[in-house]
């Protein structure tokens, strides 16, 4: 059947009338070109129908099918998450438009904006269609003719065997194939199984969709696409597919493994299972157990080969294509040595003797071990800033017997954020780690020779890597998985992980790592783990809730490890499985050695810069000591009267922020400072730097956050250049826009905000620099009132991160009666007290000086699991929503994080209680009784005075009980006047919202007056 492409143009004209009314037309018309080369249709909506031969989720990167009719065959490209999906064998009709790759690879575009573009299903489990028989000279001559016709190529061999996809690809594979007349392509979709498969035997049949180059297309060329390896058929004896479940044991086991086989072209009679040498079978035909279709009537024979090589035999076998069925011996022993061992698969068709298949069934040993039996002793993960090429990892034997550590994995939290690792790197067969041995696993070994003047035990080389150095004189251990042929990307371990550019150890960066050490590749059985974070970027573990590692929050912090440092245990190699308590930053490097966990090298002085007008950062080579560093007498200007006002330390521990008197601008200061020790207390010598005053001065944050009888700042409309530190992070309010709050160390807040994200937002604590125009957010309902600082037409908006990691801003205490002032805008505050109202998204709670808002700032706090009556305390910023002008109401505190709320315990008491200071007031004097008192949670309270007939003299509180709660008495009744001498009760008195009594308590008082 020959499809040809080119239409006359007598014919183009019905076709485009029949896609404008919207008419089924035949699919060898979407493929139809005209004089040019280009489709006759091309960007024409069309709708079409067929069967589906090749289903949705086989290509799955691009959600492609074909669809096939009478006339030919076509891909359709769906956007991924299109709907229906659509499997072989369903009749479907599509609406689409015609596209083209390159002019070549035609196509049905639906979704992405394709107006009524859609695809319908009118019935399910049809046939699919018969494959059209091709040779390799009608796909390499003639290829275009039968473009995206579902199709078998008989009888082909690859004339690159090397070449088949032996691991996993990010893109097309192109092999060459050949029958006994010519070649043509054969095309590996990168998302099939094919990858990673065993390659076929000498000669296959070949089926699947016809199509150019899927890369190229215009390079020239036809080929066929496999759905999946089982189109890929071999015929004869030795065909066939086989798998082990398990794939991995360890040594000492007994499993029962179970091996599943799948038919191809052929029906096979006969197939034999070799066991493997160093394994135990049986050879007890009752401990095989057959399973499937394939098996219903085979007979089992368990014999030995020429070798003495245990064989169990199959015969009387019906394992066709697309059959299955399953061999399991049960009550093997595993082999002793650790290792990949292969149960060879032998098939064969009726009358001819079993042939090896071309890969058989795989099974992996590990060889055992327990949490200790081997410590990751020592990491050395800075030698060079832009390349890190002598890195390595010290594993260490603390026990008094060699542990044969074949087939373990060494394994990082890399690039990818995967915690418990991704990229596995194991240890070849024969690796031993003696007894209070040490083996070393370098990055590079030619990096480490020229660090460390020797030569590793072992290095990670990624050959996909093109950049990678091999020494051929050092073993590798093998990358086992995943492979993703990924030539710009490394998959080595690098000992900083996460997402900090590749490795290099840059200060500044984001810094996250965790090294774990398996004994499979499963990751079943961990023998130890350690992780080390930066303080800055990451407040708390990446990995949390991991009992390997010790719990949560338990990550060693150094920070920036210095150059050449090392991060190591003691010299006993302790292990606790607690990083923060194991691992110790040291300035020797002692690989294949005990460790030296002691710093021997004194700090030196990086580098100081202004960081605005009124800061001055100092930086150190490592940690240093906080005491000496926030010592504002080590630090000298010469020549200037500039004066140093307080100190701020970081918490990476190696940078200092000086708050100082304002600078002068572009005058070179000389900083000399002295005294500083690092936190071993090597001291540091004096040392001097010079540095330029900042060229802007600030806007004092007092004068934007000012207010004018509205209560609007009298900077608004001006341009104003903010100096503050982070109280509230990008992403906290608003995520999908930049809101930012930043105060400075006088206590005013201010919110910076802008529609747009930022490439490289500011962390909490960052002081940070805004330049921008003061703007007082009114909605267009007119409520707010907000002072901010934004961009405009007028002022460019600008965000400089002067400096990383302080915690300089502490949330000022304050009682919730307190609160709502104007003047506290945007200032971080905390406050407590009890929950009088609920009302959705915000909660009113009160500590007896009056009430204030707590409101959920576009943030998904949970405020259900708060109760009326409820004691909390809340940490937040003062945000105002006004309504009308004067804006001086509408306050609400924002919570930032469910750790900013707190409920408190022991708040309330169980029954009503009251005691007095004194029980004798003398009204002379004009004495004040101090009265305490304190309820049930949630009940509604009395505090009132009663004379000795019961009558009300004074009520002192009458409301919801906000816990413990203070009042005086001064001996006066409700009408102020005093109350006669005499005994006098305070009597308190509860009730539950429901109204029934909740307690009662009572002090009596004598009223009198001292005798002349």
């Amino acid at each position: 059947m020959k499809l040809k492409r080119v239409i006359p143009l007598g014919v183009l004209t019905l076709l485009m009338a029949a896609t404008a009314m919207a008419d089924v037309i035949d699919i060898s018309a979407v493929n139809a070109d005209d004089e040019t080369g280009h489709p006759v249709l091309l960007s024409e909506i069309v709708t079409i129908e067929g069967v589906v031969t090749v289903g949705t989720g086989a290509f799955a990167d691009t959600n492609e099918i074909y669809v096939q009719d009478a006339t030919g065959g076509v891909l359709v490209k769906q956007v991924l998450t299109a709907v229906p999906s659509v499997a072989p064998g369903d009749s479907v009709r599509v609406t689409g438009k015609v596209d083209v790759v390159y002019y070549k690879r035609t196509y049905l575009k639906v979704g992405g904006g394709v107006a009524g573009s859609r695809i319908d299903i009118l019935s399910t489990g049809n046939a699919v269609p018969e494959p059209l028989e091709l040779t390799a000279r009608d796909l390499a001559l003639s290829g275009e003719d039968y473009e995206g016709i579902y199709a078998v190529v008989r009888d082909v061999s690859l004339l690159h065997p090397s070449n088949w996809p032996s691991t996993e690809y990010t893109d097309f594979r192109e092999l060459d194939i050949a029958d006994a007349d010519t070649s043509c392509w054969l095309w590996v979709h990168p998302y099939t199984d094919v990858d990673g498969s065993p390659p076929p035997l000498d000669d296959f049949d070949v089926y699947g969709v016809v199509s150019p180059d899927p890369k190229q297309p215009n390079n020239g060329g036809y080929g066929i696409i496999p759905a999946e390896r089982v189109d890929i058929r071999s015929a004869g004896s030795g065909a066939g597919f086989a798998t082990a479940i398990p794939d991995w044991v360890f040594t000492g086991d007994e499993p029962d493994i179970e091996v599943s086989l799948v038919g191809e072209a052929d029906e096979l009679t006969r197939i034999s299972v070799a066991i493997p040498g160093g394994w135990t079978f049986s050879g007890d035909t009752a401990d095989v157990d057959l399973d499937g279709a394939a098996f219903a009537t085979a007979d089992v024979v368990a014999h030995q080969d020429s070798t003495n090589a245990m064989l169990v035999t199959i015969a009387g076998a019906n394992l066709i294509y697309g059959s299955t069925g399953a061999i399991t011996l049960n009550n093997m022993t595993v082999a002793s040595t650790a290792g990949d061992y292969e149960f060879v698969i032998a098939t064969a068709v009726a009358g001819e003797d079993p042939v090896a298949t071309g890969d058989g069934a795989w099974v992996h040993v590990a060889t055992t071990g327990d949490p200790g039996d081997v410590v990751i002793n020592e990491l050395y993960p800075n030698s060079d800033a832009t390349s890190d090429i002598a890195e390595f990892i010290e594993l260490h034997n603390p026990s008094r017997g060699t542990i044969d550590i074949s087939g373990w994995i060494l394994t990082d939290m890399d690039d990818s954020g995967t915690c418990g690792g991704s990229n596995l790197w194991e240890f070849p067969i024969g690796s031993e780690i003696e007894a209070g041995d040490y083996i070393i696993v370098a990055r590079h070994a030619i990096g480490y020779f020229m660090r460390f003047g020797s030569n590793p035990d072992y290095e990670l080389v990624d050959e996909d890597y093109a950049t990678d150095p091999d020494n051929s004189e050092v073993p590798n251990l093998t990358l086992a998985s995943p492979v993703d042929g990924d030539s710009q990307t490394s998959q080595e371990i690098i000992l900083m992980g996460g997402d900090d550019e590749n490795g290099a150890m840059i200060q500044g960066k984001r810094v996250y790592e965790a090294v774990y050490l398996y004994t499979d590749r499963l990751k079943t059985e961990l023998i130890d783990a350690v992780e080390y974070r930066d303080p800055i970027y990451l407040e708390e573990d990446f990995c949390t809730g991991e009992p390997e590692l010790g719990g949560d929050n338990d990550a060693y912090v150094p920070g920036y490890v210095p150059l050449d440092y090392t991060l190591g245990r003691d010299a006993v190699s302790t292990d606790t499985n607690v990083s923060s308590s194991d691992l110790i930053l040291s300035s020797t490097p002692t690989p294949g050695e005990e460790n030296d966990p002691t710093d021997g090298e004194a700090p030196s002085l990086i580098g100081v810069s202004a960081s605005g007008d009124r800061f001055v950062k100092v930086e150190f080579s490592e940690p240093v000591d906080e005491d000496d560093v926030t010592n504002i007498s080590n630090y000298t200007f010469f020549d200037s009267d500039r004066e140093i006002l307080s100190a701020w330390f970081s918490r990476d521990e190696r940078t200092v922020l000086l708050y100082t008197t304002a600078d002068s601008t572009d005058f070179s200061y000389r900083l000399d400072v002295s005294g500083v020790a690092d936190v071993a207390g090597n001291q540091m010598s004096d040392a001097s730097a010079s540095f330029l005053g900042y060229y802007q001065h600030s806007t004092p944050m007092s004068e934007i956050q000012a207010y004018d009888e509205v209560g609007l700042s009298p900077l608004e409309g001006e341009r104003a250049v903010a100096v503050g530190f982070v109280t509230v992070p990008p992403g906290v309010f608003q995520s999908g826009k930049t809101s930012i709050y930043i105060q400075d160390l006088d206590g005013y807040g201010i919110n910076i905000f802008e529609y747009d994200l930022l490439s490289d937002p500011p962390f909490e604590g960052d002081l940070i620099e805004v330049v921008g125009e003061v703007v007082e957010y009114i909605s267009s309902s007119g409520q707010g009132a907000t002072t901010e600082i934004t961009g405009s037409n007028d002022v460019p908006f600008s965000l400089t991160v002067h400096a990383r990691g302080f915690d300089a801003i502490q949330p000022a205490v304050m009682r919730t009666g307190d609160i709502s002032d104007e003047a506290l805008e945007g200032t971080l505050i905390t406050t407590s007290g009890v929950i009088m109202s609920l009302e959705g998204f915000a909660i009113y709670i009160d500590d007896g000086s009056g009430s204030v808002q707590v409101y959920q700032n576009f943030t998904d706090l949970d405020f259900s699991k708060y109760a009326f009556g409820d004691s909390i305390s809340v940490t937040g910023v003062l945000l105002q929503y006004d309504y009308s002008s004067p804006f001086f109401s509408g306050y609400e505190l924002a919570p930032r994080y469910e750790s900013d709320l707190e409920i408190m315990e022991a708040h309330y008491v169980a029954d009503a209680a009251v005691t007095a200071t004194a029980r004798v007031l003398d009204i002379d004097e004009d004495d004040c009784v101090e009265i305490s008192y304190n309820g049930p949670q949630a009940s509604r309270i009395s505090v009132r005075i009663f004379d000795l007939q019961g009558r009300s003299v004074k009520t002192l509180y009458d409301g919801w009980c906000l816990g413990p709660q203070m009042a005086t008495w001064d001996g006066k009744n409700d009408r102020g006047k005093d109350v006669p001498p005499g005994v006098y009760v305070c009597q308190v008195q509860a009730r539950a919202r429901t109204g029934e009594a909740a307690g009662n308590a009572a002090v009596p008082i004598v009223v009198g007056m001292k005798l002349q």
